[in-house]
C-alpha cells in the first residue's frame, strides 16, 4: 500500500494483520434421527474474540454463523446461539454483548437483530464504502499468488456483507461475479492485462467469469515465474565465472598482448584478456609484453611492442619466450639495435623478427637486423 500512496482505513487488507487469538471449542449434542433415539455430539473450534481489531471480529462472527446454523455442524437453536456466542467472547465484548442481548427474544430473528446492533459498534458507516475504494485501487502485492489473492478477494466479500448485515438474506454479497473478476483484473500487472486482451478476451464481457480470469493470471504468473527462473541461473552463471569475464584483467606485464604471466610457485597461468595488461594477478605474474621481453603473456591477437615492430603480432616475435618462433640466446643493445651475439648467424639483414617459422628461426639463431629484437636482462631491468 505505501507504494500507491494510500493509507490503511478500509477494515479488511489484501494482506491481513492479526492479533494472536486462541480458539474456543464448542460443543452441542444433535439429533441424527427423525425419531430421536439417535444423538452425536458435535465440536468446532472457533476464534475468540479477546481484541479490537475489525479483521478478527468479522472473523468471528462468520465462523460462529457457519458452525451453528449449518445443519451438518452445530445446527444450534435460537437460544443456545446467544449463550453459545457468548462463549466466544472476551471482555469488554462479551459485556457488550449482554447489553445488545438484553431484550431481545430467544428466537432467530432476536438473534440477529442483537448480531447486528453488536457489529454497529464497532464498525463505522463509511467502512463498506472505503472497503470498496481500497479494492478498486489497490494492486496485487507480490507475496500473494493468483490463487491466494482470488480466495482472499472471496472472503473479503463475505466479510463485507457484516458491513451491511442483512440478517434476512445472507447470501446477498456486496460484489458479484462481474465485480471479482473487475476488481481482481484491475489488480494484474499491466503486462498481464495486455496480454488478456491480445487472445481476444475482454473483461467486460458476461461469458468470461470471475473463475475464467484466475484461470488465465495464473497461467501467465506462471510463466514469469519460469523466466525469472531461468534469469537468475544465468546470472548465477556469469557470477560464477568471476571478475575476468569480458573486463580489463588486474595486474602487470604485457600491455598490448594478451595476459598470460605463470604464477610462481602454483604453476597456474592467469586469465589472459585481450588489449588488457597482463602479467601479475593473483601470484606473482609473468613479465612481459609491453617491456619489451622477459616473461610476458602470449596475445594472440596483440601488437608487438618493440619499436618498429607495431605491425606484427606478439604471438609471433622472436622475442617472444612462449612463441613458437623464440630464438634463445639474441639481445639488444642497450640502444634497440640487434646483436648477432651467441653464435650470431647473421644471415640476413634486417630480417624480420615475426616469421611463424620453426625451421627458419632455427636456421637464424643469429640473426640480426633492425626488426630482430631481443631485450637483455639489463634492458628489462631498466624498464621495471
Amino acid at each position: 500500500m505505501e507504494d500507491m500512496g494510500l493509507l490503511e482505513e478500509a477494515p479488511f487488507l489484501l494482506e491481513p494483520v492479526l492479533p494472536e487469538y486462541t480458539m474456543v471449542t464448542l460443543i452441542n449434542k444433535v439429533q441424527v434421527d427423525e425419531e430421536g433415539d439417535e444423538w452425536e455430539k458435535r465440536r468446532a473450534d472457533i476464534p475468540k474474540l479477546n481484541q479490537l481489531n475489525k479483521e478478527l471480529i468479522a472473523n468471528v462472527v462468520l465462523e460462529f454463523r457457519d458452525a451453528a446454523l449449518k445443519a451438518s455442524r452445530l445446527a444450534l437453536d435460537a437460544p443456545k446461539c446467544f449463550s453459545k456466542f457468548r462463549e466466544v467472547l472476551d471482555e469488554p465484548f462479551r459485556s457488550a454483548w449482554d447489553t445488545v442481548s438484553t431484550g431481545e427474544p430467544e428466537t432467530m430473528v432476536g438473534f440477529n437483530t442483537a448480531l447486528n446492533a453488536f457489529l454497529q459498534k464497532y464498525f463505522e458507516s463509511t467502512d463498506l464504502v472505503d472497503q470498496k475504494t481500497y479494492l478498486s485501487k489497490v494492486r496485487k502485492p507480490y507475496k500473494l499468488d493468483c490463487s491466494t489473492l482470488s480466495s482472499r478477494l472471496e472472503k473479503i466479500n463475505k466479510m463485507m456483507w457484516l458491513l451491511d448485515y442483512d440478517e434476512e438474506d445472507p447470501d446477498d454479497l456486496p460484489l458479484d461475479d462481474d465485480a471479482l473478476k473487475t476488481l481482481f483484473f484491475q489488480m494484474m500487472p499491466q503486462t498481464w492485462q495486455l496480454d488478456f486482451g491480445a487472445i481476444d478476451l475482454e473483461i467486460t464481457d458476461d461469458n468470461v467469469s470471475f473463475a475464467r480470469v484466475v484461470r488465465f493470471m495464473k497461467k501467465k504468473e506462471k510463466a514469469d515465474k519460469l523466466r525469472n527462473k531461468t534469469a537468475a541461473k544465468k546470472r548465477s552463471r556469469e557470477e560464477q565465472l568471476g571478475p575476468y569475464t569480458g573486463k580489463r584483467a588486474r595486474g602487470r606485464g604485457g600491455r598490448n598482448g594478451r595476459q598470460g604471466g605463470r604464477q610462481h610457485g602454483q604453476g597456474n597461468r592467469e586469465p589472459r584478456n585481450d588489449n588488457g595488461r597482463g602479467g601479475r594477478g593473483r601470484g606473482r605474474g609473468g613479465r612481459g609484453g609491453s617491456r619489451g621481453g622477459g616473461r610476458g603473456g602470449r596475445g594472440q591477437n596483440g601488437n608487438c611492442p618493440f619499436p618498429g615492430h607495431a605491425g606484427n603480432d606478439w604471438a609471433d616475435c622472436y622475442g617472444n619466450p612462449e612463441s613458437p618462433n623464440y630464438r634463445p640466446g639474441f639481445q639488444l643493445y642497450p640502444d634497440g639495435r640487434p646483436n648477432g651475439g651467441n653464435g650470431g648467424n647473421n644471415r640476413r639483414e634486417n630480417e624480420d623478427a615475426h616469421v611463424n617459422d620453426e625451421t627458419s628461426a632455427a636456421n637464424n639463431n643469429g640473426a640480426v637486423g633492425e626488426d630482430s629484437h631481443w631485450l637483455d636482462g639489463d634492458i628489462m631491468d631498466q624498464d621495471e
